[in-house]
């Protein structure tokens, strides 16, 4: 794991020196939301929310796009697990000629899982460091509002989503 993250960070840090500072258009470009339904690990499916934005481009089709997700369920009556991400995820946005722009790409997310029972039981929670695999396209709805819809594989799990985003700017 250590490994894989030490290859994204010296691999954007030397696509973003190679190509130059002069390339690069990171800033606020937009921000949107988004649900999904999403595979909890174990305690079946449950429905997502979030947020997310566009910070543009490291260099050209390289673009930063964190986003915010939580899903929360009840299963067996009393039993709770819910789970907030943080994805700082990259994505390579491929050129076609088309309005459907398709993208892949993969990031890292610091996990927050709670989990707990009934009284008499217990309650627990734990965060951690996830990777991120994605795969989806955008296309534009209006003038002013992006669609995409996205499949992401999430540590263990994964999801599938269907979101918007305003540009700003």
């Amino acid at each position: 794991m250590k490994r894989l993250i030490s290859s994204v960070a010296v691999f954007l840090g030397l696509a973003c020196a190679v190509v130059g500072a002069d390339a690069a258009d990171i800033g606020f470009k937009g921000i949107g939301g988004h649900l999904a339904l999403s595979d909890t690990g174990g305690a079946g499916s449950a429905v997502a929310f979030g947020a997310n934005a566009d910070m543009g481009e490291f260099i050209p089709s390289l673009a930063f796009r964190p986003s915010v997700t939580y899903w929360s369920k009840t299963y067996y009556q009393e039993w709770k697990i819910s789970q907030f991400r943080l994805n700082a995820d990259v994505r390579y946005e491929f050129a076609v000629n088309s309005s459907v722009k398709p993208y892949a790409g993969g990031g890292l997310a610091l996990v927050r899982t709670s989990w707990g029972g009934p009284v008499a039981y217990y309650s627990a929670s734990g965060t951690g460091v996830s990777v991120n695999l994605l795969g989806g396209a955008t296309l534009p709805l209006t003038d002013r509002l992006d669609g995409f819809g996205e499949v992401r594989v999430e540590g263990g799990g994964f999801n599938v989503s269907l979101g918007a985003t305003v540009p700003i700017g």
